[in-house]
C-alpha cells in the first residue's frame, strides 16, 4: 500500500510503528447484526403478494395470496474493532462460499446451490477525533468465480462482487407442496471462508497481516405451511455470520 496512504493515518494516531501485539479473529452465527462486528454475512427474506406488494424479511406470514418468495445474501460493513480508541484499519476481504438449500425431512428435495469463490470486499474504518484523513483502499484483484444450480441464481456485479438470489414462485412452490403433507421445511447451509488482509494502527504503532476464518452450519431456514397442496403461509428464520477481531 502507498506510502502516502501511512502517512495519512499515522499522521493523527502519533509516530510509533512498533508492533501493538497479537490480533484474533472469529467467525459466527448469531440471531441478529451485532455492532461488534468487522464484517458480517446477513440475508435479506422478500415476500411478494399477487397485488405485487412484497414484505421484506417477516418472520411469519399467513396467506394464501403468496407468489413469490425471494433469500438474498447481502454483505454488512461494521468496521469495529475492539481495541482502544483511537484507531485506525484498512480492511480487505476475499470470501469463498457455498449455499445448499434443500427440503428436509422424509423425502429430501435437493433445491439448489451457489458457490461462489473470490468475491472480495475492502473499506477504511476508524475510531479517532475529527478531521479524518482520506483514504484510498486498493481492491484485491482476485477472479472472481461463481457457479449455481436449481433455485440459485448468481451474476457478477462490480468487480470482484457477485449478486446471488434464491427464488421459487407460487407455481414452483405448489409443485412441492402437491406431494407433501404438512409443514415444508426447508433448510440453507453455508460453508464460508473468510481471508481477512488488515493494516491496524493504534498510537502504540502499526501492525499488518492477515488471518482466514471459517464457519459450516446453518445459516436459514423456511416453514411453508401447507394445507391441502395450496401455500397458506410461512414462517422463517435467517442468522447473520459475523466476523469480530480483537486487537490488545
Amino acid at each position: 500500500m502507498a506510502v502516502s496512504l501511512f502517512a495519512a493515518i499515522v499522521f493523527y494516531l502519533g509516530p510509533n510503528y512498533s508492533q501493538t501485539g497479537p490480533i484474533a479473529f472469529a467467525l459466527g452465527a448469531s440471531s441478529s447484526p451485532s455492532p461488534d462486528t468487522v464484517y458480517s454475512m446477513g440475508f435479506i427474506l422478500n415476500v411478494t403478494f399477487l397485488d405485487g406488494t412484497s414484505l421484506e424479511n417477516p418472520a411469519e406470514v399467513n396467506s394464501t395470496d403468496i407468489q413469490q418468495i425471494q433469500l438474498i445474501p447481502t454483505n454488512t460493513f461494521g468496521g469495529s474493532v475492539n481495541a482502544p480508541s483511537p484507531w485506525a484499519c484498512i480492511f480487505q476481504f476475499a470470501n469463498d462460499f457455498q449455499i445448499s438449500t434443500g427440503v428436509t425431512g422424509e423425502t429430501p428435495l435437493d433445491l439448489g446451490m451457489v458457490s461462489v469463490v473470490n468475491s472480495t470486499l475492502s473499506f477504511y474504518s476508524a475510531d479517532m477525533p475529527p478531521p479524518f484523513p482520506h483514504v484510498d483502499v486498493p481492491t484485491l484483484d482476485f477472479p472472481l468465480q461463481f457457479n449455481h444450480t436449481g433455485y440459485w441464481n448468481c451474476w457478477g456485479g462490480s468487480p470482484g462482487i457477485s449478486s446471488e438470489v434464491w427464488t421459487m414462485n407460487i407455481t414452483q412452490i405448489q409443485s412441492i407442496l402437491a406431494n407433501a403433507t404438512g409443514t415444508v421445511n426447508i433448510a440453507f447451509n453455508i460453508d464460508l471462508t473468510t481471508i481477512a488482509y488488515y493494516q491496524l494502527t493504534t498510537p502504540s504503532g502499526t501492525q499488518a497481516g492477515n488471518a482466514t476464518d471459517e464457519y459450516t452450519g446453518p445459516c436459514a431456514t423456511l416453514q411453508l405451511f401447507n394445507e391441502g397442496g395450496q401455500l397458506v403461509g410461512l414462517q422463517s428464520d435467517c442468522s447473520t455470520i459475523g466476523l469480530t477481531m480483537t486487537a490488545p
